[in-house]
C-alpha cells in the first residue's frame, strides 16, 4: 500500500511540473509551410477563389497579411487579420482582363509565404486579319490625287489597330486626318495618295492592320508615260544597206505625232525637207523647220567614198529627241 502511494505522490508531482512547464513555454506564431494549388485556363475578369488551407503547429494568434487581394479566415474575409491554429484560410482574387496572363496574390502567415497564382485562357478570338490587296492604277495623271479600291476587313473578332504610310487612310468612306486608327471586321478601308509630278513614276502607300500579327499591302499608283518620248521612240527612218559610195540618199517620209505643234526640227548630219499636211508647195531642202500635227518629213545624205561604212543623220526635235537615218555603204567585191 505504501508503494502505491508514493508512485501516486510522484505522478502527481511530474503531471503538475509538466503543467508548469507548458504554462511557461515561449509561444509559437509560425505555421507549418502550406500552398495553394495555381489555377490556369481562367477566363478573364473573373473572381477566382484559392482552395482551403488549415493553419498548423502554432500555439498562439498569429497575423496573416495578402498582397494586393483579400483573405477569408473561416469565410470571414478581410485584407489584413490574425489567425490561431486550425483556421482554414482562402484567398479571393480577380483575374486579369488579359488573355494568357498570370496574376499572383500572397499570403503570409508570421514568416511563413505562398503564392496562389491564376492564369487567363488563351485568347480563341480571331485577332489575324485575312489578307488583303490594293490594286495598283497606272497611267495615271501626274500631281492628282489617286484613290485606291475598297477593302473588306475579314476574319477579327476584335477591333484591331491600322495605320498607313505614305498616304492617307479612309474608312468606311471618311477621310482620317491622321495616320493611324481602328478597324473591325467588314470596315471598308481605301488609301489615297498623291502621284508623282514625274512621268512613268511610281508612287507607294502601305496599310497595315495589327494585331499578333500584322497583315500589309501597298497600293502602288504609276504616272503616264511622256507622249512626247513614247511616241517619238516609235518614229524611225529605214535604214539602207548596201549603198552606192559617194551618193546622194533620201529617207522615206515619217508622219509627225497628230498632238504636236509649233514643233522645231533642225537636221543634224544633212538637210531635212518637210512636207506641210496643208500645203501643195513642194518643199526644199533645209536645215531648220516649224513642224506640226500631219507634216511629214523627209531627210538625206551623201554617203563617203569608202565601202563598207555607215553614215547618218537625223531629225533632232525639240534638241533632244533624234529620228535617225542610217545608210551603210557596200562591200568592196
Amino acid at each position: 500500500m505504501r508503494t502505491k502511494k508514493i508512485v501516486s505522490i510522484i505522478s502527481a508531482i511530474a503531471f503538475i511540473a509538466n503543467g508548469l512547464a507548458l504554462s511557461y513555454a515561449e509561444e509559437v506564431t509560425t505555421p507549418k509551410q502550406f500552398s495553394f494549388i495555381a489555377k490556369t485556363n481562367v477566363p478573364v475578369n473573373t473572381e477566382v477563389t484559392s482552395n482551403a488551407i488549415s493553419v498548423k503547429w502554432i500555439t498562439a494568434p498569429s497575423p496573416i497579411t495578402v498582397s494586393w487581394w483579400t483573405v477569408s479566415v473561416n469565410w470571414d474575409i478581410m485584407t489584413s487579420w490574425t489567425v490561431k491554429n486550425s483556421d482554414v484560410v482562402k484567398v479571393k482574387m480577380i483575374s486579369s482582363q488579359n488573355y494568357s496572363t498570370t496574376t499572383v496574390a500572397t499570403v503570409t502567415i508570421w514568416w511563413v509565404s505562398a503564392n496562389f497564382k491564376v492564369t487567363t485562357k488563351r485568347d480563341s478570338r480571331r485577332t489575324i486579319p485575312n489578307s488583303f490587296r490594293f490594286s495598283p492604277k497606272n497611267n495615271v495623271e501626274l500631281g492628282t490625287w489617286i484613290t485606291s479600291w475598297n477593302i473588306t476587313v475579314g476574319w477579327l473578332d476584335v477591333e484591331a489597330p491600322i495605320t498607313v504610310s505614305g498616304g492617307t487612310l479612309i474608312i468606311n468612306g471618311s477621310a482620317i486626318s491622321w495616320n493611324s486608327s481602328t478597324v473591325r471586321t467588314w470596315n471598308k478601308v481605301a488609301v489615297r495618295l498623291i502621284s508623282s509630278p514625274e512621268f512613268s513614276t511610281k508612287t507607294r502607300a502601305s496599310v497595315t492592320i495589327w494585331t499578333w500579327s500584322g497583315k500589309t499591302s501597298t497600293f502602288t499608283v504609276t504616272t503616264k508615260k511622256d507622249r512626247i518620248i513614247s511616241d517619238f521612240l516609235r518614229l524611225k527612218y529605214t535604214a539602207v544597206n548596201w549603198a552606192e559610195l559617194d551618193l546622194e540618199y533620201a529617207s522615206k517620209l515619217i508622219t509627225i505625232p497628230s498632238w504636236v505643234t509649233g514643233m522645231t526640227v533642225t537636221g543634224s548630219g544633212w538637210m531635212i525637207k518637210i512636207y506641210q499636211k496643208w500645203s501643195t508647195t513642194i518643199p526644199s531642202w533645209a536645215t531648220s523647220w516649224t513642224v506640226s500635227a500631219g507634216d511629214k518629213i523627209r531627210i538625206k545624205l551623201t554617203t563617203p567614198n569608202t565601202y563598207g561604212t555607215i553614215s547618218q543623220a537625223a531629225a533632232v526635235i525639240w534638241e533632244k529627241y533624234n529620228i535617225v537615218f542610217k545608210v551603210k555603204t557596200k562591200i568592196k567585191e
